[in-house]
């Protein structure tokens, strides 16, 4: 057991003691094009997000280029490592400018009930009232994308 728990302590950069190794500290060496932050013992490094041309890109810059590659919401997602409601409130940014047409992700007859909801209630901010109005039949990224078609900026 002893041997287990000093091996566990030697790979977290602890001593028998449970004191950090603290010769690694002083290593400010950085890789270009990446940050890296440190959590639970973990190093986790962030990537810079860049199209074909080369061309350093956003997060949610990254997702519209992907889409534009012809990927789905889930493919950009697993891609990614996030979340497809993640991918879905990008991509809303895009239909709400006009860059990407809301009937990619709903149809005609969707965006028409959302539209009557919400000129009846145009002072509604919170997806859920509007999620449960149309009771779950609608989900919320159909939601998101009719509301930032309908909400153009």
């Amino acid at each position: 057991i002893c041997r287990l728990i000093t091996k566990m302590m030697s790979k977290n950069g602890s001593d028998a003691n449970g004191n950090s190794d603290s010769s690694d500290a002083d290593d400010s060496s950085s890789d270009a094009g990446s940050t890296s932050s440190e959590s639970n013992g973990e190093t986790k490094t962030k990537e810079e997000l860049r199209d074909d041309a080369g061309n350093k890109l956003t997060t949610v810059e990254y997702s519209y280029w992907l889409y534009k590659q012809g990927y789905t919401i889930a493919q950009i997602a697993e891609k990614r490592g996030l979340n497809p409601v993640t991918i879905e409130g990008h991509l809303a940014r895009y239909v709400a400018s006009g860059d990407i047409d809301v009937h990619d992700f709903i149809d005609g007859d969707t965006l028409e009930k959302v539209e009557a909801y919400l000129a009846g209630h145009s002072d509604e901010k919170a997806l859920k009232p509007i999620y449960e109005y149309f009771d779950s039949k609608i989900s919320y990224g159909a939601l998101r994308m009719a509301i930032a078609a309908i909400r153009k900026e």
